[in-house]
C-alpha cells in the first residue's frame, strides 16, 4: 500500500487557479434573455434587417410594445461601441408583444372574445369572419319525375347482366384461335429398310428445295430450312404406321407450316418408298383331304392371298365346350350348392311341425 504526500501550497495555489478561470468565463460567456433583462414573447423571435435606404434616424427605447400593429421592437441590447451602425436594430413581428400578451390574457380570464384584427399585420387585410354560406340547394320542383337532389332514383341502366346491349360498345372481343386436331400416338418400332429409304429420299428434296426457293447461299449458311428435323422424323414414323395418305393427314400429323403448297410433293415421295400395305385377307393353305374331289378345272393355283369360306366354316363347327356347373352336395342337382335355398332339403323348407316331431324324438328316453 502507497502513501501519496502532496503539500498544502500546492493545492492552495490549484485551488486560486481555478477560482481565476471561473472568473474570466463569467466575464466573457455569452449572456442570455434573462441577464440583459429584455421582454419575453410567446413565439420566436425572427429578425429583419431594417432598410438601409432611409437616411432618417429612427430612434427606439428597449422594451416599446406596438400592441395595435403586433409588432414589437427592441434594441439589440449592445452598446454603441460594440454595434456597427444605429441603422442596425431588430424588429420582433409575427406576435403580439409582451404588454398585448397580456392585454390578451385578461380578456381570456373576463370571458371575452379576442378580435381577430388587433393580432394581424398591419399590412395585411382583415380576415373574412362573416358565416359560411350555405351549401344547402331547393327541391327542384320542374323535374317531372321528382327531385334527384332529396330522392335517389333507380338508374335505367342496371349492369351488363340486364342491360347487355348498351355495354357492348365496351367489349373487347378477342378472336379465339380454333383449336389444333390432336395427331396419332404412334407405338415405338425399329426402322426397316422402307423407312431409311425416305429418310433419305426427304433429306434430298428438303437440299433441293431449299435452294430452289431461298438460294443455294441460305442452304450453305442454315441448312434445309423447307422442314425441320422434327418434321422429318415425324413423316418417316407416321409413314411406318401408314398414318399419311392425304394431304389433311400430313397437315394433321406433323402440323407442317408449309403443308399446304408441298404436301403433294412429300406424298408423292412417301407412296414411293413406303412399304407395301399388309392385305386384309386371309392365306390359309388347303389340306390334302379337301382337294381329292375336286376337278382338275377346279384345282387351279389359287392367289397368295384369298378369303376362303372354309375358314369360317372351320371355325363354327368346332365344339363349344360346355361351362361346368355346381352339383349340390344334399340333394345331388346341379346349379346350386347345399347352402342355397332353392334346394329341397335346406333347413328353411322345413315345416314347424316337422320340427316339434323332431323334438319329440329326440327327448324321447329310450328304455334299457
Amino acid at each position: 500500500m502507497a502513501l501519496l504526500f502532496v503539500e498544502k501550497e500546492y493545492v492552495n495555489d490549484e485551488r486560486a487557479a481555478k477560482a481565476a478561470r471561473k472568473v474570466k468565463h463569467e466575464e466573457t460567456h455569452k449572456r442570455t434573455a434573462k441577464d440583459a433583462n429584455l421582454p419575453k414573447v410567446s413565439r420566436p423571435l425572427k429578425w429583419a434587417a431594417l432598410s438601409s435606404h432611409n437616411g432618417e434616424a429612427q430612434e427606439s427605447s428597449s422594451g416599446m410594445a406596438q400592441y395595435g400593429s403586433g409588432l414589437v421592437t427592441v434594441d439589440d441590447g449592445l452598446s454603441d461601441n460594440d454595434s456597427e451602425g444605429e441603422d442596425n436594430r431588430g424588429m420582433i413581428a409575427d406576435g403580439p408583444g409582451t404588454e398585448g400578451m397580456e392585454v390578451l390574457l385578461e380578456s381570456l380570464a373576463r370571458g371575452e372574445e379576442p378580435v381577430g384584427g388587433k393580432f394581424s399585420s398591419a399590412s395585411e387585410p382583415h380576415l373574412n369572419v362573416s358565416p359560411l354560406e350555405s351549401d344547402h340547394h331547393e327541391c327542384n320542383s320542374a323535374d317531372t319525375q321528382g327531385c334527384t337532389r332529396c330522392n335517389i332514383m333507380e338508374p335505367a341502366i342496371c349492369c351488363d347482366v340486364h342491360n347487355p346491349t348498351d355495354f357492348s360498345s365496351y367489349e373487347t372481343h378477342i378472336p379465339k384461335t380454333p383449336c389444333a386436331t390432336q395427331h396419332s400416338r404412334l407405338p415405338k418400332y425399329t426402322k426397316d429398310k422402307y423407312d431409311y429409304k425416305l429418310e433419305s429420299a426427304l433429306l434430298d428434296w428438303c437440299d433441293e428445295k431449299t435452294s430452289a426457293v431461298y438460294g443455294w447461299a441460305c442452304l450453305n449458311d442454315d441448312g434445309p430450312v423447307i422442314m425441320s428435323d422434327a418434321t422429318l422424323d415425324r413423316i418417316v414414323d407416321c409413314m411406318h404406321h401408314h398414318k399419311i395418305q392425304t394431304c389433311q393427314d400430313l397437315r394433321r400429323e406433323t402440323g407442317w407450316i408449309d403443308s399446304d403448297l408441298y404436301s403433294n410433293e412429300v406424298l408423292v415421295l412417301i407412296k414411293s418408298h413406303s412399304a407395301p400395305c399388309p392385305s386384309i385377307f386371309i392365306s390359309t393353305p388347303l389340306r390334302q383331304g379337301m382337294t381329292t374331289g375336286v376337278s382338275a378345272s377346279t384345282t387351279s393355283p389359287l392367289p397368295q392371298f384369298q378369303l376362303t369360306a372354309m375358314s369360317f366354316s372351320s371355325s363354327s363347327s368346332l365344339p363349344m365346350t360346355r361351362k361346368r356347373q355346381n352339383k349340390c352336395s344334399a340333394c345331388g342337382q346341379e346349379g346350386h350348392n347345399v347352402h342355397n335355398c332353392i334346394c329341397p332339403n335346406h333347413p328353411s323348407h322345413v315345416i314347424a311341425g316337422n320340427k316339434e316331431n323332431l323334438a319329440a324324438q329326440l327327448t324321447t328316453v329310450v328304455p334299457p
